[in-house]
């Protein structure tokens, strides 16, 4: 009788996730190895492993990378090893079905998991929503700004990354240069060579491409979500290069401040200036690149930028 009573009011064991880590609440663990479920949005999510990243590029590559591409490219200097604490990151960027779900609850609970800048009586109506090309269920949402973006997030549970824990996820511990290696190879992302079934080198004949790019003509820009599996980072999130640019918690600065923390860094102070990470299907392999660094005013909605969500172990 004595055992029955400590079993009856002994804690119950916390449960334990793929990696022996013990899972934070509101994630379980999927059928499938190495994949969670995240129960607010039911998004799918991936363990990356606390330790030391390459972040950035060395001096010689970044001059090569100019060359080719011009200065936008001066800004992923200098490389360094970053630390990070482990933390969960969506395997896909969010579709259309999750944001409707957010949408929904903003009208039920109106703005309360807002950030406390953002401009008064908005609207998270993405600009694109009802753009058949665009909005399908499966299709990454687009047309968002960083508002909306840090909204939904907040309204799951997660946090938008750290443009650190964006670039870790997305290269891996080794500093490859693109989720999948080292390789270009077009058909593993959804960019502009794969969009228009022509090889693009350089960023004189993007430019020229671009601006010959009829956008109402095109009858397809995105694709689903998960449609490249070959191209998965290492620690198997999908889409992390090419698709739709992504937003990052970090404000932007030009290009990294080699006194800044090494551990968990934050970022520089807020801005209105935000980071984007990632290329979309618009963009050439040099902005595929895992360590491409670009940004956009925190209020802009484009129909080429969307966003993941991060949930910390912490």
């Amino acid at each position: 009788m004595a055992l029955l009573a400590l079993l009856m009011v002994a804690p119950a064991r916390a449960a334990t996730g793929w990696h022996g880590e013990t899972l934070p609440s509101g994630l379980s663990k999927h059928a499938e190895r190495g994949v969670y479920i995240h129960h607010a949005d039911d998004a799918r999510m991936v363990y990356v492993t606390a330790g030391v990243f390459l972040r950035g590029t060395p001096a010689l590559r970044m001059q090569a990378l100019q060359a080719q591409y011009g200065d936008y490219f001066s800004g992923e200097s200098p490389q360094q090893s970053i630390s990070l604490s482990a933390y969960y990151i969506d395997q896909f960027e969010v579709t259309n079905r999750q944001y409707a779900q957010f949408l929904r609850a903003v009208d039920t609970h109106r703005h309360r998991d807002c950030h406390a800048d953002e401009p008064p009586h908005k609207s998270h109506l993405p600009t694109y929503w009802r753009d058949p090309r665009l909005n399908g269920p499966a299709y990454p949402v687009t047309g968002v700004d960083w508002y909306d973006a840090v909204a939904y997030c907040r309204w799951a549970g997660k946090q938008l990354p750290t443009e650190a824990q964006w670039e870790k996820a997305a290269r891996g511990p080794d500093g490859r240069a693109y989720p999948w290696g080292n390789t270009w190879v077009a058909t593993y992302s959804r960019n502009v060579e794969s969009t228009l079934g022509r090889p693009i080198h350089g960023e004189q004949l993007w430019l020229r491409v671009l601006g010959r790019l009829n956008l109402d003509a095109l009858t397809q820009m995105t694709q689903p979500v998960g449609s490249f599996p070959l191209g998965v980072s290492p620690y198997g999130a999908h889409d992390m290069g090419g698709n739709l640019w992504e937003w990052c918690r970090d404000s932007y600065r030009q290009g990294y401040d080699p006194g800044a923390p090494v551990h968990d860094p934050m970022g520089p102070p807020p801005s209105p200036y935000k980071v984007l990470r990632g290329g979309a299907w618009s963009s050439h392999r040099g902005k595929i690149r895992a360590a491409y660094r670009n940004y956009d005013l925190l209020t802009d909605r484009h129909l080429e930028i969307g966003f993941r969500c991060v949930k910390s172990i912490k």
